[in-house]
């Protein structure tokens, strides 16, 4: 069942990074406010879908790693690799995913005021990204720190050294398409 973890999380960083590539950079969030919500282009869904199934997939890939642990009667978090894993996980789901949930789901709601809707919609899209930035280097963090894990040189198998480097080689594309 451990099997799985690599498999589905390096499956989950690859739909993150493809969620980054899904973005235009022209469409800014004050043109999507004065249109209303059904002028949100294609993209930012597109980007919400991925990350959300981003979300899914680190949460299902965690728990053979979870599992696995309690049945062998293993302690939890004893290396870099777990330690970084989860604080990129746990950064990611507050900084991202409710963060982007305010983005995609709170452009028109009368409740806020005209300088909170401002303040969100300057602020929040550039601490969106810079988190995000921070979050995929973390993620890619913990996929190098993995291939150095007991279990990957225990189980020394060469799909699973071509599907790290993939993510980190996509990470690297990624970050060279977003630079200006």
């Amino acid at each position: 069942m451990f099997a799985l973890h690599p498999l589905v999380m390096a499956s989950a960083f690859t739909a993150m990074v493809f969620a980054v590539f899904s973005l235009k950079r022209h469409q800014s969030l004050e043109t999507i406010k004065k249109q209303g919500e059904e002028s949100y282009p294609k993209s930012v869904r597109n980007h919400y879908i991925l990350m959300f199934s981003a979300l899914t997939l680190l949460t299902v890939g965690n728990m053979p790693a979870y599992f696995t642990k309690e049945e062998l009667g293993k302690d939890h978090f004893t290396s870099w690799h777990a330690w970084v894993g989860i604080t990129a996980f746990v950064l990611f789901l507050y900084t991202q995913f409710f963060v982007g949930y305010l983005l995609q789901y709170t452009p028109n709601f009368q409740v806020l005021t005209d300088f909170a809707q401002q303040w969100r919609l300057k602020y929040f899209k550039g601490i969106h990204a810079i988190w995000g930035n921070l979050i995929v280097a973390l993620f890619a963090c913990a996929i190098f720190l993995s291939s150095s894990s007991k279990w990957i040189r225990a189980n020394d198998q060469e799909w699973f050294y071509y599907a790290y480097m993939t993510s980190l080689v996509t990470t690297g594309v990624c970050v060279l398409a977003n630079m200006k």
